[in-house]
């Protein structure tokens, strides 16, 4: 890790487990790390795991092949504890991760680089593999998927990007259940049985939600990332006190848009279903080992759950008694 200057700014945070402490003499670097981080905004009472990040202006040359996970923008290479990564605007991160000791990155981007929404994005990006790789490290794995609670219920909300599950995961909370997030969970197998972890206490929600449900004015919200126009919307906004913060999950329900459904449709998944439908909402790297481990814990969930699908129609939330198909569904 290089050493800091002394002008240097320092940027604390925290993501679950992780402690994270951020340094940079850039202006503009330390506001994209600042929005980031400060997404996570509930901080655990135990975080078992420091990551130092050192942010700098450079032009650095990097060879890379993506052994350990080619996604989008962004190829990564590991060797032992060690990793590279570089993105399309040439930006390149790397880290030295040693158990017990946390982990050490830096990340060099271009001197010439000015931050429109795609280099934003690579940013963000990096920061997101930065916490991924820490949280494996700690035992964790990264689902990108909602989660609604009711009693001794706990339900995974799957869907691809885009695919309603900041609506109904907001929806559900308007209506009394409580949440773990809309967009981002930990998952690890406690005990023989799995067990899910809250990082987030905000929805990713897009304006026109309003229109169902109220959420207020959220136009002048942040925004949660460069690549969406969606609003970062605290949970305590559509229902105080609802935000929970570890569950064990109970069932895997598939949301599927469907323009030919009045209302809302649910039906039984098949068994096999489950694990792949789990799977899609989980990065795996090529890396065998990180691989192998993700797909021990995914395997172990899915036999826990019973999974549904859940067809979504145009108007789905303007009908009234829809709560009713969902909640007989896996009561």
């Amino acid at each position: 890790m290089a050493i800091a200057a002394a002008n240097s700014r320092r940027i604390a945070g925290a993501c679950g487990p992780l402690s994270i402490t951020v340094t940079t003499d850039d202006p503009a670097l330390a506001h994209i790390a600042s929005a980031y981080f400060d997404l996570y905004s509930r901080r655990w009472t135990a975080m078992s795991r420091h990551v130092e990040v050192h942010l700098v202006r450079a032009g650095v040359a990097a060879l890379e092949c993506g052994n350990y996970l080619r996604c989008g923008r962004m190829q990564v290479d590991r060797r032992g504890a060690h990793y590279l990564a570089v993105t399309r605007c040439s930006f390149v991160a790397l880290g030295t991760c040693n158990d017990g000791r946390g982990d050490r990155w830096i990340v060099a981007v271009p001197p010439q680089t000015v931050f429109h929404e795609p280099e934003i994005g690579e940013m963000e990006d990096i920061f997101s593999l930065i916490c991924t790789i820490a949280w494996r490290a700690e035992g964790w794995t990264a689902v990108h998927a909602g989660a609604v609670m009711k009693g001794q219920t706990c339900a995974l909300l799957c869907a691809p990007s885009g695919g309603g599950k900041s609506t109904l995961t907001a929806a559900l909370v308007a209506s009394g259940w409580q949440t773990l997030g809309d967009d981002k969970l930990l998952l690890r197998i406690r005990e023989g049985s799995p067990f899910l972890a809250s990082v987030l206490q905000t929805f990713n929600l897009d304006p026109g939600t309003s229109r169902w449900f109220d959420v207020g004015d959220i136009e002048g919200l942040p925004r949660y990332s460069a690549w969406t126009q969606k609003r970062r919307v605290h949970v305590d906004r559509i229902g105080n006190g609802l935000a929970a913060e570890s569950a064990r999950p109970t069932h895997l329900i598939c949301l599927v848009r469907s323009s030919g459904v009045n209302g809302m449709r649910v039906s039984k998944l098949d068994d096999a279903a489950v694990l792949p439908a789990l799977l899609r909402q989980i990065v795996i790297p090529s890396d065998r080992e990180a691989a192998r481990s993700i797909l021990q814990t995914a395997i172990s969930c899915a036999r826990t759950m019973q999974g549904l699908q859940l067809e979504i129609g145009d108007d789905a939330y303007a009908r009234s008694g829809w709560l009713d198909a969902i909640e007989d569904a896996i009561a």
